[in-house]
């Protein structure tokens, strides 16, 4: 469960480790396959399925106004960047 300012959303567990993962390195940017070694234990996800998860964490971050975002920058990976709430 992720909650903020009183809103509340379930996270699978695939997308609470992606998110806790890019919570411990904020502004560090990984590759798909660093986040597939790294974020889960079974580093054996499609590129796609990552894509897939990082488009949801970024829905519930957006609908929760939460003041981060996860970028991706190409030939650097997905980050996820904080910015001044307001």
């Amino acid at each position: 469960m992720l909650r903020h300012e009183g809103q509340e959303a379930s996270l699978t567990g695939r997308e609470f480790q992606l998110l806790g993962f890019l919570l411990d390195h904020p502004h560090r940017f990984f590759s798909v396959d660093k986040i597939c070694g790294r974020a889960w234990t079974n580093p054996d996800i499609s590129p796609e399925l990552v894509r897939n998860y990082v488009l949801r964490i970024r829905r519930i971050l957006a609908r929760l106004e939460i003041p981060c975002e996860v970028v991706n920058r190409p030939g650097r990976g997905y980050s996820l960047i904080f910015r001044a709430a307001g």
